[in-house]
């Protein structure tokens, strides 16, 4: 199998089974995370939900929210890390945003749920197996300042059901900086992306005149509709994500990557 195809072909599969873990920590496990985040009046979802271990860490800064939140509306991650600022559950040490003590029980109560889900999924052994190629891929990839650079500023988790979660999210993290660089590389902005693809799947549209101006403008869509030259433009944008992550797929040879493809699909999901 080759680089680009074996991308296709994993990438759905990675992100299933992050969301797997996701859907099981929220219906089986999430019992003690809502009670601690109501009694802190905090969620860690949405800008916090992937930056977890950063923060536990004491290594995430405002870069890696913005990264993070690169589709957000323009001013929203500020707005919510002024928020956090502003009621004491995020103090700046320099360049770093360090959970108080409040706000990092609950960022561990979450991780402690996410690393239940996991173990309930899968064996240490299956984890483990699992995990084995992903060290030889990420050394491979073209890390940037974006999403994965930012967090492989953590430490991996020791327990491997939990260590393959994590790893799978660096995966999926790899792809969004492949995509970042695919439709940067043709001079859209990110809240121009996002219209740009709710239009490519038929959506309802972001609010966001200006983006869907500045789209019209360049012949990519007309009268609310995507154009067909922006329907070709997006679909070559997805053939360049695919051939970005292939960089770091080329580091396994083709036989490890038609096992590895056998194995990661094998693995039991969730299905709420």
């Amino acid at each position: 199998m080759e680089p680009t195809a074996f991308a296709i072909r994993v990438s759905p599969i990675i992100s299933d089974l992050v969301y797997s873990v996701h859907r099981k920590a929220r219906h089986e496990f999430a019992e003690p995370l809502i009670a601690a985040e109501e009694e802190l009046g905090v969620t860690v979802r949405g800008l916090l939900g992937d930056l977890t271990d950063l923060a536990l860490a004491n290594t995430m800064t405002e870069a890696d929210a913005s990264v993070r939140g690169r589709y957000a509306p323009e001013g929203a991650v500020q707005e919510a890390l002024e928020g956090l600022l502003a009621a004491g559950h995020l103090n700046r040490q320099g360049d770093v945003l360090v959970p108080a003590d409040g706000m990092r029980h609950v960022l561990e109560v979450a991780e402690h749920a996410r690393s239940q889900a996991a173990a309930s999924l899968w064996s240490d052994d299956a984890a483990t197996h699992a995990g084995e190629p992903i060290p030889a891929v990420m050394a491979a990839a073209k890390v940037t300042d974006g999403l994965l650079a930012s967090q492989l500023k953590a430490p991996e988790w020791p327990d491997a059901p939990h260590r393959l979660f994590q790893q799978l999210s660096r995966m999926r993290y790899l792809r969004n900086d492949s995509h970042a660089a695919a439709w940067s590389a043709h001079g859209l902005t990110a809240g121009e992306m996002v219209v740009f693809t709710q239009l490519w799947r038929d959506q309802e549209l972001r609010d966001d005149p200006a983006a869907l101006a500045s789209l019209s403008e360049r012949g990519l869509a007309l009268d609310g509709r995507i154009t067909d030259a922006g329907r070709a433009l997006r679909e070559q944008i997805e053939d360049d994500t695919n051939a970005n992550d292939a960089v770091a797929c080329a580091a396994l040879d083709p036989a490890h990557r038609v096992a590895w493809l056998e194995t990661l699909d094998a693995l039991p999901r969730f299905e709420a």
